[in-house]
């Protein structure tokens, strides 16, 4: 672990945010988590008892996750998987179609409401409301085995939402995320987390459609921006060696 710690600030592009941006981005984190848990109440007490009423298991699913500098804390989301999903205690990624999820955690998961007790995390200042999605410390170990300059998302704090959940998929792959997370780090500031927390409140409101490869269908604006992503700059800085 601590090589990752290590990687976050040997990496050749460093993220540079101003300390007013940090106050306003903290501001508006407190504001808009404590303003959705209580306006999102009925959907929550909602989700936790169709949870529950399922398979009478747990409500909450909680898993370590790493933040800005490779801090760790623990993340909660509502099920979506069976009890016995990891019962052979190895970390695996959901995969299409996976057989662990449950009927209810594929609606969830597919309006997100899964996240939604990220924002008690948010509250307490372990994620910010725009950010790269954290990720677990036994899969990142993974990807940086052969992608090192994923560390670089360490930068800044987890978000609930960012790039690679608006204009990726969820099965995209970790050069793609971190292509994504790079291209937020480099325009970040309030008027680009309050378009991705717009874009966040629609898929909730509407879910996602899948298109025949499996990715989101976007609209010719969600394209544009994926065209940004994939900017001959930015392929050429992560590409393999």
């Amino acid at each position: 672990m601590e090589e990752t710690r290590k990687a976050v600030y040997d990496q050749p592009h460093q993220c540079r945010l101003n300390r007013r941006y940090i106050f306003m981005k903290r501001t508006a984190d407190i504001v808009i988590s404590l303003t959705g848990l209580v306006v999102l109440s009925p959907l929550l007490a909602a989700t936790a008892v169709a949870v529950k009423l399922y398979d009478r298991g747990n409500i909450l699913y909680s898993q370590v996750r790493l933040t800005q500098g490779g801090k760790r804390f623990r993340i909660y989301k509502f099920r979506s998987m069976r009890m016995d999903s990891e019962k052979d205690g190895v970390a695996r990624l959901a995969e299409k179609n996976d057989e662990r999820i449950t009927p209810v955690g594929k609606v969830i998961r597919d309006h997100h409401i899964d996240e939604l007790p990220q924002l008690f995390n948010i509250l307490k200042g372990e994620m910010s409301m725009v950010g790269p999605r954290p990720e677990r410390p036994e899969i990142m170990e993974t990807y940086m085995k052969e992608l090192p300059e994923f560390g670089q998302r360490l930068q800044v704090k987890a978000g609930l939402t960012g790039y690679a959940q608006i204009y990726g998929t969820y099965y995209s792959t970790p050069r793609e995320k971190l292509q994504m997370d790079m291209i937020y780090l480099e325009k970040a500031s309030l008027t680009e987390d309050l378009k991705l927390l717009a874009a966040t409140a629609k898929i909730l409101l509407f879910g996602e459609t899948a298109d025949g490869s499996g990715g989101k269908n976007t609209s010719d604006a969600d394209s544009r921006v994926w065209e940004n992503v994939q900017h001959d700059r930015i392929r050429a800085k992560y590409k393999s060696t």
